[in-house]
Order: C-alpha cells, then structure tokens, then sequence
C-alpha cells in the first residue's frame, strides 16, 4: 500500500502514525510531499492508494493545473483524506468542497 502525505509546510507532526504493519498482512510505504510539490497531472497520483492531505491549504498550490490532477484522481475514484482540525475553513475554500460527501462546519 502505498500512502502519500502531503504536508502543509509549518503544521505539526504530532499524532501522524502509521503504527507497526504486520509484514505477513501488507506493506506501507509513506511518500512525502508538500502542495508547491504535488503533481499536476492526475497519473502523478496513479500509485498512491490513498493520499492524505494533513492541514489542507489550497491557496499554496502552485499551478491551476495541481487542483485538477487532484480533482481527476478523486472523480476516478481515488481515495483523499483532509485532516483538517482546526483549520476546516479551508475544506469550503476553492476545489476542496466539491470533493466532500458532506459540508463541514465549526
């Protein structure tokens, strides 16, 4: 299984664990990123069974075109988790609200 984390640069660490796999069970492989560094094109995804977005920021993409691989990857059934606490405000900012079953508030 591969995961990947995109981290907005300066939130927290804290919390973020995998825990220990069990090898006979699967294997996961955690890939790191940050939004300036997300792919722009949905098949920069194609390898990632699940991509969770810790803090979710969409005003620090850097391309137009970042939002629509993101956007591509999830309408073709890719899995997105927005761990957002206390900054949910950003999950109704731009593309992100179209991408939720659920309209999140306080």
């Amino acid at each position: 299984m591969l995961v990947a984390l995109i981290q907005t640069p300066n939130s927290s660490e804290a919390g973020v664990g995998l825990g220990e796999a069990d090898e006979a069970k699967q294997h996961v492989s955690v890939r790191w990123l940050t939004p300036s560094r997300m792919p722009d094109r949905s098949i920069g995804y194609m390898g990632a069974d699940v991509l969770v977005w810790l803090n979710p920021d969409p005003t620090r993409l850097v391309e137009p075109t970042q939002a629509e691989a993101l956007r591509e990857f999830v309408m073709r059934g890719g899995h997105l988790v927005l761990a957002a606490g206390d900054g949910w405000q950003a999950l109704t900012q731009l593309f992100l609200s179209e991408l939720l079953p659920a309209i999140p508030t306080g």
